[in-house]
């Protein structure tokens, strides 16, 4: 008898132990997983925080995308196009990892109406299932409520994000912003970080890639699956989608490396690919030659600087770099030969 009653004793303790652990992390709920935040909270978790935002928030604009889009404020979006924006960032993300945002929230938000998204130059050609990171905290996307444990009874979690937040709500501070989300200060620029030591002789190509049928088919299976695919299904919802103007040094490389031309037909059976879409807007700005040139512009030879980010809503506003299928070849036939002819050490 004292033997059950022992075991019974620690059973119960034991699950009061694990009650009191879990129950801070429910409350507090520092991912929004179980809902939209009650009191003040600082976003600075992109692939933790991002499902919840997307599930729980109020908005009817989306803002997603790479890196490229970590510098864009909603503030002047809501102001460019009347919305309520959320910004959604996945450095390093590849196509699906970020239409799995979209889709997530468009299913948790029937009030969407506008999705701005980045489309990276340099992984138009990916596989269609390729991910950058595969170690997501899936119990924080799936809706199996078992799995949970693994939130609200993470050491982790409790010990850094949940008593983080619980310790800027203590010190009154204010939430984190969209604007702010994500946002980083240029530093130093690419101009002063390369001064004189960039070689500006491009040398002799030996080879060139060639692009191929097997090359087609990629470029157009990754563009349909983890783009238009879901601007299809979503005939009501307006895709502003954008090509990012990334510095000359980016082309500059790919001609030196006997790439240019097989980047230009990829660029080319995106474009084509993306244009099929009724509800899809695409825009670029690679011809923008004042600004890719400008390398104070960028802290690398692909991220622009906040000002540029400002300066790319206000265009795409104005309707300025939209693609169609009247004049997305001259677009091409602009870029190829600009980036092909240019002088790089005019922009030293």
């Amino acid at each position: 008898m004292n033997s059950k009653r022992y075991f019974i004793g620690v059973t119960v303790g034991t699950f009061l132990l694990l009650i009191i652990l879990a129950l801070p992390t429910i409350l507090v709920d520092p991912y929004f997983h179980y809902g939209a935040p009650k009191g003040t909270y600082e976003l600075n978790n992109q692939r933790y925080q991002n499902d919840g935002i997307a599930k729980h928030f109020t908005y009817d604009a989306l803002i997603t995308g790479s890196s490229m889009v970590e510098n864009f404020k909603t503030s002047e979006f809501d102001q460019l196009f009347g919305t309520n924006a959320i910004k959604l960032p996945y450095s390093g993300a590849h196509f699906l990892e970020i239409d799995n945002a979209v889709n997530t929230a468009l299913k948790a938000n029937d009030d969407l109406e506008v999705v701005f998204r980045s489309l990276d130059l340099n992984i138009l050609d990916e596989e269609k299932d390729s991910v950058r990171y595969e170690a997501y905290p899936e119990y924080l996307y799936d809706d199996i409520l078992v799995n949970d444990v693994s939130y609200f009874l993470n050491k982790e979690v409790l010990l850094e994000a949940t008593k983080e937040r619980i310790e800027w709500q203590q010190e009154n501070k204010e939430s984190t912003t969209f604007d702010e989300y994500c946002a980083w200060e240029p530093g130093t620029t690419l101009k002063e970080k390369l001064g004189g030591g960039y070689d500006t002789e491009r040398g002799t190509v030996e080879e060139s890639a060639v692009f191929t049928e097997q090359d087609r088919i990629r470029v157009k299976d990754n563009i349909y699956q983890n783009v238009v695919q879901t601007a299809e299904n979503n005939p009501d919802v307006t895709f502003y989608l954008m090509l990012p103007p990334y510095s000359c040094l980016f082309f500059e490389e790919m001609i030196r490396a006997g790439e240019w031309e097989y980047h230009i037909e990829v660029q080319r059976c995106a474009i084509e690919e993306l244009l099929t879409c009724k509800n899809i807007k695409l825009y670029s700005f690679c011809d923008c030659y004042d600004i890719t040139c400008n390398l104070d512009n960028y802290r690398d030879i692909t991220h622009y600087d906040e000002n540029i980010s400002s300066w790319l809503l206000e265009r795409i506003k104005a309707g300025d770099g939209l693609l169609t299928r009247d004049n997305y070849m001259d677009y091409l036939e602009s870029i190829e030969a600009y980036y092909l002819e240019m002088n790089i050490a005019d922009c030293f």
